[in-house]
């Protein structure tokens, strides 16, 4: 991971801090009634393309240490980048 990586991805922050971000888009009697918002699918692909999620990991293994995070949401505050990749 490099800053490069890490300033392409804030690049959102103002959007996900806006008062009303659109996170997804209801349609109602659709197989999926809710679509993701275009930002957000951006967002999930600039994510897989700087390498933030990581592809290939074996999350089922690893979901004991995760459901930690889940207990004590303030642990994310002191997690590392490569704890923080696998949630």
């Amino acid at each position: 991971m490099t800053i490069e990586n890490y300033n392409r991805v804030l690049v959102y922050t103002e959007y996900f801090n806006s008062a009303k971000p659109k996170y997804y888009i209801e349609k109602p009697g659709s197989v999926d009634p809710y679509i993701y918002s275009e930002e957000v699918n951006s967002f999930i692909e600039l994510l897989y393309s700087e390498d933030f999620i990581m592809s290939g990991f074996d999350w089922p293994v690893w979901q004991t240490e995760g459901e930690k995070y889940i207990i004590d949401p303030h642990l994310i505050t002191k997690a590392s980048i490569d704890e923080i990749r696998k949630l």
